[in-house]
């Protein structure tokens, strides 16, 4: 792969989000990856008042959100917005990564863009706009990542699990636990929510319990550099055309 070029910083180029954990997540993935700053981490629901610049340092400020829906209806809008290079959309699959990318695509092909695949790459969508002669502005090149690796069922909490690293042995303790809990009844949570309950479970049995998942990736508990985060990185490396150490770029 060719190393990515340096962006002009006077160009917006934006990372829209479904909400803070994912925010905090992915800039502490980022800024533990030394990724340069080259965007903004957006959430919807404030999206002109708050935003969470891409130095990856800062994250307190993060702002609650309604889910995917309105992420959708942020992404039907935003390819609108004057100037805007770049726009980069994280969404969690849940139980099905085909519906949510027809969802998605649904949204990019109303809004003008064309020759979206039938399904999402597995190494991430990154689509150039094709303008016509109608066009009054030109709209964003696409990026989309659907969590947890564009191929199966399930959320960011199943991306974070695929980041403990492969020896662990209080996973396996951790996936008993919740089996027990679930065959009794005794679990509150819905099977939805199962990849949450799990995650929570593991990291409140770290040396410094219950950190959270951003907070884990710091400290190494979650490793950064585990495969499922290594091909994150690389998608948003060649989306927003960061210039970064070649220790990073993968050939």
């Amino acid at each position: 792969m060719a190393r990515p070029k340096q962006s002009d910083s006077n160009e917006p180029k934006i990372l829209l989000v479904e909400g803070d954990n994912d925010a905090r997540v992915i800039a502490t993935l980022c800024k533990q990856s030394k990724l340069p700053k080259g965007f903004e981490i957006k959430i919807p629901e404030s999206f002109k008042k708050n935003s969470i610049e891409a130095s990856f340092e800062d994250l307190e400020s993060a702002p609650k959100t309604r889910g995917v829906e309105i992420l959708l209806e942020e992404l039907e809008s935003m390819p609108k917005t004057p100037d805007l290079k770049t726009l980069g959309v994280v969404v969690d699959a849940d139980i099905d990564v085909s519906a949510r990318w027809q969802s998605v695509k649904g949204r990019l092909t109303k809004v003008g863009y064309t020759n979206l695949p039938e399904d999402i790459p597995r190494e991430g969508l990154i689509h150039e706009y094709i303008a016509s002669s109608s066009d009054k502005f030109l709209a964003p090149r696409i990026g989309v990542w659907i969590m947890p690796d564009n191929q199966g069922m399930g959320m960011l909490e199943d991306f974070a699990k695929q980041m403990i690293p492969e020896d662990d042995y209080l996973l396996p303790k951790a996936e008993q636990i919740l089996t027990e809990i679930e065959q009794d009844g005794l679990n509150k949570y819905t099977s939805a929510h199962r990849p949450k309950a799990l995650i929570h479970t593991w990291l409140a049995w770290q040396r410094k319990p219950g950190m959270p998942m951003g907070q884990s990736i710091t400290a190494g508990v979650l490793m950064h550099d585990s495969a499922i985060a290594a091909s994150f990185v690389q998608w948003l490396i060649q989306l927003f055309e960061l210039t970064v150490s070649e220790a990073i770029v993968q050939e």
